[in-house]
């Protein structure tokens, strides 16, 4: 399905299909963007090893390095120059109560190296600058780190004929959302903020069950060694 097949469909469900129309063709295009990024994001992301986002400069001297704000959260890391897998950290484990030991395989606890001379870079630590990633310690020479993301659409949707990023089998749920966009219309014809909060309902439940079918396939395969951090 590509997005102009999605639009006719919308139109079909929700009986848009007589001159003159109640959404143009823009507005639909600009809900089915907006509810593929929703489903994104309810569901935790796009697995992504491959585009130019999972590549991530780390500059000589640099303690923070900017990243792509459509990047959720990273999978797994690796050094480029000696293949090292990095560990990757996050604040918000700790500020939730949720954090490991202050001691790591033998190593002082980050905290304590945040102020280690340049070097060798052996971990990332997300959420302690918004849009920058902590390395520790900073790189000694200029290097980079081979991502693993979970990551937002990386184009829009505004006219016919483009793919979407997410799973076929999920395309025409898009629908429950661009729907509920759809009667939050402010005109007369249009908005209905019952049906609005009825679709969007929908949609969120459908995500919810998505998301749980992922996590419990996850589960019931090998124990991963690799660490997670969202950002």
């Amino acid at each position: 399905m590509k997005s102009h097949d999605l639009l006719d469909y919308f139109r079909t469900q929700i009986k848009d299909v007589q001159q003159p129309r109640l959404w143009k063709d823009e507005e639909i295009y600009s809900y089915m963007d907006d509810a593929q990024r929703m489903f994104v994001r309810l569901t935790g992301g796009i697995r992504d090893a491959t585009s130019d986002l999972c590549t991530l400069k780390l500059p000589a001297g640099k303690q923070f390095v900017e990243y792509d704000e459509r990047i959720i959260g990273i999978r797994y890391a690796e050094l480029q120059s000696n293949k090292r897998k990095l560990r990757i950290l996050n604040l918000e484990d700790e500020v939730d109560g949720a954090a490991e030991p202050t001691l790591d395989y033998g190593q002082l606890s980050w905290r304590s190296r945040l102020s280690d001379p340049d070097g060798v870079v052996d971990t990332l630590i997300l959420g302690m600058d918004s849009g920058y990633i902590r390395v520790v310690p900073a790189s000694e020479e200029t290097d980079t780190a081979t991502l693993v993301i979970f990551r937002d659409p990386l184009c829009e949707i505004t006219t016919e004929n483009q793919n979407f990023e997410i799973a076929a089998r999920h395309h025409t749920s898009l629908y429950l959302w661009m729907a509920s966009r759809a009667y939050n219309k402010q005109d007369v014809d249009t908005f209905d903020p019952e049906k609005a909060k009825g679709f969007a309902k929908q949609f969120a439940d459908y995500c919810e069950l998505t998301r749980q079918k992922d996590i419990n396939q996850r589960e019931h395969r090998s124990p991963r060694t690799v660490s997670y951090g969202g950002i």
